[in-house]
C-alpha cells in the first residue's frame, strides 16, 4: 500500500506547533521585536503576522469568502496574531469536512499581490497543501531568529521533555 499524507494530519501538525508557539510567545512577547529579514519583514512580529495572515488569506480563498485587508500592525500583539491562525484553522477544517472531490479539484483564480506576476490558477487541494507547508516553512525559521536574538529555544513541554518541532514528534498520525 502506498504511503500517503492526508490533509487532516498535516493540519493537525500545524495546529499543534502553532498552539505551542502561541504559549511560548505569550510568555515572551518581547521576542516579537527580534530582527529578521524574511518575507519582506524586518521583525519576528512582522514575520508571524505574515505567516498567520497568509493562513487566513488561504482559508478565505478556499471558502470563497472576502479576503481580509493586509494591515500589518506596527506593534503586533501575540493574541491578535494567533487569532488569525486559529480562525484559519477553523476554516481549513470546515473546508476539509465539506469538500467533495469535485470541489477539491476545482481551480481558484486570483491576481498576484505583486506587480508583474499576473494571474494564478491552482486547485483547492494544492492551495490548502501550500497554506500548511508555507506555515511549516516559516515556523522552521523562527528558532534560529530567536537564538540569534538571545532566546533559549530548548523549550520544555509539559512532560519535561524538550519540544521537538519535527513531524515525527507530534501526535499527528498516531
Amino acid at each position: 500500500m502506498p504511503a500517503t499524507l492526508n490533509l487532516e494530519s498535516l493540519l493537525a501538525y500545524n495546529e499543534e506547533e502553532t498552539v505551542r508557539w502561541k504559549e511560548w510567545f505569550l510568555a515572551h512577547p518581547e521576542a516579537l521585536a527580534a530582527k529578521c529579514d524574511i518575507a519582506r519583514e524586518t521583525t519576528l512580529g512582522g514575520l508571524l503576522h505574515h505567516l498567520c495572515w497568509v493562513e487566513k488569506l488561504y482559508g478565505c480563498r478556499l471558502l470563497d469568502q472576502p479576503i481580509p485587508p493586509l494591515n500589518p500592525p506596527t506593534e503586533p500583539k501575540v493574541e491578535d496574531l494567533f487569532a488569525l491562525s486559529e480562525s484559519a484553522s477553523l476554516m481549513f477544517r470546515q473546508f476539509i469536512a465539506s469538500a467533495t472531490p469535485e470541489i477539491m479539484g476545482a481551480r481558484l483564480t486570483w491576481q498576484s499581490r505583486f506587480s508583474g506576476e499576473g494571474e494564478f490558477r491552482f486547485t483547492r487541494t494544492k492551495v490548502l497543501f501550500h497554506a500548511l507547508t508555507h506555515s511549516m516553512r516559516h515556523w522552521a525559521q523562527v528558532p534560529p531568529i530567536l537564538r540569534a536574538a538571545g532566546f533559549d529555544t530548548n523549550i520544555p513541554k509539559e512532560d519535561g521533555k524538550t519540544w521537538m518541532h519535527d513531524f515525527l514528534f507530534t501526535s499527528a498520525m498516531e
